[in-house]
């Protein structure tokens, strides 16, 4: 373990679902759980393969999970369905299984978490689901006087995004265009967007680590860490409308941008860049 301030427990858990039928627990979770290596900042990568129980459990003793969608993708292991993992109440940071896949870049991470999220939905809706928050969010869809009925189930996946952190204010921008209600369903369930993937990369991170109250976002007190972008490099930025609005040009940096829009790195308010 870590000598640190705080330990980083890095681990994958297909490497001991193995065991758990010689040592009489259900699942790996429990293993961990066992020896006392399920708790706060310790981080689990994948988590492709987690159960129910499983995730409750991590929920439960504090402890996160490292999502690595590209390397998800690149060796077809399995999908982290992060909305809901999150909507267990289990924290999620963005990583890069250090370079498991054909990039490193935590751009490219951001892109693909977005894609495994849509991933998940096309899933839902070719095989269907039997997920609890699945059918929740398709209750949702029902007119108002049969809602009334079930407001105890809808409740409790938005107390979860609470105490995450996390309340996926894009994706229901985006769910709410959606006319089909299979599809609507879908999406709530399963779709992130560029601002939700962002927010995984820094203050879902953050929260991750335990240092939630130091970095991830900007606020006074926090410690500045932070990139210096030129939206101007390359050229195809100045190509798009809506060249002053903000929001804009962080979301094209974030969906088209690279190394070289990245004029400086500032870490613990000093350039390092």
């Amino acid at each position: 373990m870590s000598t640190c301030k705080w330990s980083l427990l890095y681990c994958r858990v297909y490497k001991v679902v193995h065991y758990c039928d010689c040592t009489g627990h259900e699942n790996d979770a429990e293993i961990y759980s066992a020896v006392g290596l399920l708790r706060p900042k310790a981080i689990f990568a994948h988590g492709t393969q987690l159960t129910d129980t499983a995730l409750q459990l991590m929920a439960q003793k504090g402890a996160a999970i490292a999502h690595c969608p590209l390397s998800n993708m690149y060796f077809g292991d399995g999908l982290l369905d992060v909305c809901k993992t999150l909507r267990t109440g289990v924290r999620v940071g963005l990583g890069t299984d250090i370079a498991g896949g054909y990039s490193p870049s935590m751009l490219s991470a951001i892109r693909m978490a977005v894609v495994n999220s849509h991933a998940m939905k096309a899933a839902a809706l070719m095989y269907g689901s039997q997920d609890k928050d699945q059918q929740a969010l398709e209750q949702q869809q029902q007119p108002a006087t049969q809602q009334q009925s079930s407001n105890s189930t809808n409740e409790v996946p938005k107390q979860q995004q609470a105490a995450s952190g996390f309340n996926g204010f894009a994706a229901s921008r985006v769910v709410e265009a959606i006319s089909n209600p299979a599809v609507s369903a879908a999406a709530a369930a399963h779709m992130l967007t560029w601002q939700d993937a962002l927010w995984l990369a820094t203050a879902g991170g953050a929260a991750a680590l335990g240092l939630q109250d130091k970095v991830g976002h900007f606020a006074v007190g926090m410690e500045f860490d932070a990139l210096l972008v030129d939206t101007e490099i390359p050229a195809v930025f100045d190509s798009l409308e809506g060249a002053d609005d903000p929001m804009l040009q962080l979301e094209r940096f974030v969906n088209l941008g690279d190394d070289r829009n990245i004029v400086a790195v500032y870490v613990q308010g000093k350039q390092v860049v």
